[in-house]
């Protein structure tokens, strides 16, 4: 294989890996919505965290994930 095959390969990789990897987001927030059942304030409340990034990002340096439904808060 040539660099500009290998160059090929990863980008074509990069290309794959970021297109599954929003589509599977997208399902899971879709998946997410309807297991719930939200209403729509906390709907709107939870677009706005997950455009702002802010949560996610918070829940992932803090290692902190509900484990059930009931431990969700609300503000």
């Amino acid at each position: 294989m040539t660099w500009l095959e290998i160059i090929g390969c990863a980008v074509t990789l990069s290309i794959i890996i970021s297109f599954t990897y929003r589509k599977g987001v997208k399902a899971g927030i879709r998946h997410s919505l309807l297991k719930l059942n939200l209403e729509q304030d906390q709907v709107q409340v939870l677009s706005n965290e997950l455009k702002n990034g802010k949560l996610s990002t918070e829940l992932m340096e803090s290692e902190i994930f509900p484990k059930h439904k009931n431990d969700i808060r609300y503000n």
